[in-house]
Order: structure tokens, then C-alpha cells, then sequence
């Protein structure tokens, strides 16, 4: 446990987070009870969408029967985020898929990173982590058989930072 002293040095921001990061405990004995502001909840909503905490929090707070402590509108907002996300992460999988289909039958060795591949070992449902993008691992070797095949998917070459080649539909 922090000495107290140091907990008082905390500004209503950071005791809020702290709140939040509590919350994820295994003692389950923390409760979210905290009655922001308006302001305070914008700030609080984009803390939690910057750090990719937003959909976990919601999760866990239904998991402890916290809910009940947010109000309906930041409920909604979390579970309109939620939906989306679910909506964008299934379009990412079977797009993953179709893409690994096509590299297996072009004989391209190839890692999925990041992203879909930390399920189910680092996340726990793939839903709930914030994800934009595909990530393969293909050597030299094979990066143009794999440009390819991307470009057919309607990929086109974006940018090359070193040795990572980014596309974009």
C-alpha cells in the first residue's frame, strides 16, 4: 500500500485513474463511485480511449456488477464504442483470413502480429482491444509475391519507413 501522504499529493484527475486502474484489481472490492462533472467525464472518456482502457473498463465493470455507477449516457457511449469496435475487429479477422489464405497458396511464409494475434493469450476477447490494422511479418525474400497478392485485395503501397512496407486500402 502507497503511504498516505503520497495519495493526498494526487490531483482529482490522477485519483480518478487511479479509481479506474483499481477497478482491474483481483480483490473485486473497489467500486468506481465517483461523482464527475461534465468536463471531468470528457476528460476522464478521452484518457480512457487514449490508453485503450475505455472497452476493458466498461468490461470490467460489467464483470463486478459496477455498471451502476456510471450514468446512462457514458453506459451508451462505451457500448456504442464497444459495438464498433466488435463490428471492426470481425471485419479485420475475416480480412486476415482471406489474406492468409492467399499467402498459404502462394507458398509466402509469413507471422501475424500484433493486433488479432494476442488473442486469446494476452486479450481476452479480441473485441475489446482497439484495432485499426493488419500486421504480417514476411521476409525480403517474398515481399514482392506478398505486394501482390495484397494489391489484388485492393491494397496499395502507402509508405517505407526501413524495412516496413505500409499499405492502405
Amino acid at each position: 500500500h502507497r503511504d498516505i501522504s503520497t495519495h493526498r499529493h494526487l490531483s482529482r484527475d490522477q485519483h480518478i485513474r487511479e479509481s479506474a486502474f483499481l477497478c482491474f484489481s483481483d480483490s473485486g472490492s473497489h467500486s468506481f463511485a465517483h461523482t464527475l462533472t461534465a468536463g471531468e467525464w470528457k476528460k476522464f472518456l478521452h484518457w480512457l480511449d487514449v490508453s485503450g482502457l475505455a472497452l476493458y473498463f466498461l468490461d470490467r465493470l460489467t464483470q463486478i456488477e459496477q455498471r451502476k455507477f456510471l450514468p446512462d449516457s457514458i453506459v451508451n457511449r462505451l457500448e456504442c464504442s464497444l459495438e464498433e469496435n466488435r463490428q471492426r475487429t470481425q471485419a479485420l479477422i475475416e480480412e486476415s483470413r482471406r489474406l492468409q489464405r492467399d499467402f498459404q497458396s502462394a507458398n509466402i511464409r509469413y507471422a501475424v502480429m500484433k493486433g488479432i494475434s494476442l488473442f486469446p493469450v494476452s486479450v481476452p476477447r479480441p473485441e475489446l482491444r482497439h484495432q485499426f490494422d493488419l500486421d504480417f511479418l514476411i521476409s525480403e525474400a517474398e515481399a514482392a509475391a506478398a505486394r501482390q497478392i495484397l494489391e489484388r485485395h485492393s491494397y496499395s503501397l502507402f509508405a517505407i519507413s526501413g524495412r516496413s512496407w505500409e499499405f492502405k486500402k
